[in-house]
């Protein structure tokens, strides 16, 4: 207990951190414009997709990362 207690309180802020960074990095994803500016589908279905293809397809971290890389380019050369 005397050691644990201390790891238990860094884990919980490591996880606060993360949870914090995801929801400041969502919000300016899919909000792009947060000054009155609408929700930004493509983003969210590439966001899905790259859930879809870790979770239920079990494809490695870094291949989604250079897939969902190269579909955001395109969407902006394209844009």
């Amino acid at each position: 207990p005397r050691f644990t207690a201390p790891l238990t309180g860094v884990t919980a802020a490591v996880v606060g951190v993360m949870l914090g960074l995801a929801v400041f990095f969502g919000r300016h994803v899919f909000w792009p414009d947060l000054r009155g500016g609408g929700f930004d589908l493509p983003n969210l279905l590439i966001a899905l997709a790259a859930l879809v293809a870790l979770v239920r397809f079990k494809i490695g971290v870094l291949p989604v990362l250079a897939a969902t890389a190269l579909l955001g380019i395109a969407r902006a050369l394209i844009s």
